[in-house]
């Protein structure tokens, strides 16, 4: 049943995937045609059109990204606590299976979207600068070297970092809207007035309290030993960065269960639907 459960929740979300990929490769296109017109061209005409098309370009990313990531809280709603809720609780699986399905299958498609748009990124770039794939490669090691010289990290290690963090960081922005839909439902009216509200709080609960564990940690770190976390041009060194990544990724991990469990309270034992 949990099979055919991940089937039906990519599948109901599929067509508006497909419709964001759709929209994403004329918005490349386009911005692959007035690269090359800007290119060869070389005019005040061409350089408006690039302008135009290149603000277009990015707009278009930045509200795709967040249309989708409401889509994916909307849905959430609408498939657990809407009129449609009753549908989702009469299947023969526990109410928790279902919010991990639905859990997953939004985390990897949110992956998804982001892993289209760096790609279609990256088509344009290579169109726009002509930058072949050994220089490229060229350029990514540079990076590299670049982020151990200031940090004391490996880049390779530095990179895996970022993408832990990001992973990590989309799961808890995800959790948290869940988190607040499901408190919203404790009340019996307003729910979803309710439910954004219980997101707003969760959030600024959870950032005060992250702020004050880095303070501490922190002022903690420099008092006892400056001399040890700073290098000889002002940075930090890898006994600052090593602990503040991995810090980072526990703070967004905690806070993840925390979201977690009290959907998971909610859905299982005091679920309200409308």
């Amino acid at each position: 049943m949990l099979k055919k459960l991940f089937r039906h929740e990519f599948r109901s979300k599929g067509g508006v995937l497909l419709l964001f990929c759709e929209i994403m490769t004329v918005a490349t296109v386009l911005m692959c045609i007035a690269s090359l017109i800007n290119k060869y061209a070389a005019n005040t005409v061409s350089r408006i059109i690039y302008g135009i098309v290149g603000g277009g370009f990015f707009a278009t990313i930045v509200i795709l990204i967040v249309t989708w990531f409401i889509y994916l809280c909307v849905h959430f709603y609408r498939t657990m606590y809407s009129a449609q809720g009753y549908l989702t609780h009469t299947l023969p699986v526990k109410s928790s299976s279902v919010l991990n399905v639905k859990i997953i299958v939004s985390e990897i498609q949110l992956v998804i979207v982001v892993a289209v748009v760096l790609i279609f990124i990256f088509i344009t770039g290579i169109v726009n600068d002509g930058i072949a794939i050994g220089e490229l490669m060229q350029a990514v090691r540079t990076l590299m070297q670049s982020i151990y010289e200031g940090t004391g990290i490996p880049g390779q290690i530095f990179a895996a970092f970022v993408v832990v963090i990001a992973l990590i960081g989309w799961l808890d922005a995800l959790l948290l809207f869940f988190a607040g839909s499901s408190i919203g439902q404790l009340f019996h009216r307003s729910k979803g007035a309710w439910g954004i509200a219980a997101s707003i709080g969760l959030y600024y609960v959870s950032q005060i309290v992250t702020l004050i564990v880095i303070a501490c940690v922190g002022g903690f770190m420099f008092v006892s030993n400056t001399e040890v976390y700073v290098n000889s041009s002002g940075g930090p060194t890898a006994l600052v960065m090593y602990p503040l990544m991995v810090g980072i990724i526990v703070m967004l991990a905690f806070w993840a269960v925390v979201y977690y469990i009290i959907s998971r309270v909610i859905v299982s034992k005091h679920l309200n639907l409308e």
